[in-house]
C-alpha cells in the first residue's frame, strides 16, 4: 500500500503540488486534531486522577500506620499517669493520718500503722497491667481501685479527728 501511494505521489507530482485539497478537507483535518486533543486531555486527566487517588491512599496508609504506632505508647503512658496521680493522692491521705496518730494510744497507733502499710503494699497495678484490656478499661479499674482505698482512708481520718486525745479504744 505504501508503495502504491508513494508511486501515485511520484507519478502525479504536479497535481499534488498545485491542486487544492478536496472539499471539506480542512474541516476533517480540524476534527481529527480536536479528537486527538480531546483524547490526549482525557488521558492526562485519567493519569492525574489515578495518581492523585494513589497518593491519597498512600498518605492514608502512612497516617494510619503512624497513628497506630503512636497510640499504644501514649495509652500506656496515660495509664501510668493515672496510677501515679492516685498513688500521690493515697500517699497524701496516709500522711494526713500519720500526723493525727499522736491522738491515739500506742497499741492503736501500731495497729493503724500496720493497716496503713498493708494498704500501701496492696497494689494491684501489676495484676492490672497483666490483664488484656483497653487503656480506658485499665484506667477505669485503677480509678475504682484507688477511690476505694482513698475512701477508706478518709473514713479512718474522720474517725481519728473525732476521737479524744490518748484516751481512746478502737
Amino acid at each position: 500500500m505504501k508503495t502504491s501511494l508513494t508511486n501515485q505521489i511520484k507519478n502525479n507530482r504536479k497535481t499534488f503540488d498545485r491542486a487544492l485539497p478536496s472539499f471539506g478537507h480542512f474541516e476533517r483535518f480540524e476534527q481529527k486534531l480536536e479528537h486527538q486533543e480531546r483524547k490526549h486531555i482525557r488521558q492526562n486527566r485519567r493519569w492525574i486522577t489515578a495518581s492523585t487517588v494513589a497518593a491519597m491512599f498512600a498518605l492514608i496508609l502512612v497516617f494510619q500506620f503512624s497513628h497506630t504506632l503512636n497510640i499504644h505508647p501514649s495509652e500506656t503512658e496515660s495509664v501510668a499517669e493515672v496510677a501515679g496521680y492516685y498513688k500521690f493522692q493515697l500517699n497524701e491521705e496516709i500522711n494526713k493520718i500519720q500526723k493525727q496518730l499522736q491522738k491515739l494510744d500506742s497499741s492503736n497507733q501500731k495497729e493503724l500503722i500496720n493497716d496503713l502499710h498493708s494498704i500501701l503494699k496492696d497494689t494491684e497495678e501489676s495484676k492490672i497491667a497483666d490483664i488484656s484490656m483497653t487503656a480506658e478499661e485499665k484506667i477505669t479499674l485503677i480509678v475504682w481501685h484507688y477511690n476505694a482505698k482513698i475512701e477508706a482512708l478518709h473514713h479512718i481520718h474522720s474517725i481519728i479527728e473525732n476521737m479524744p486525745k490518748k484516751n481512746n479504744n478502737l
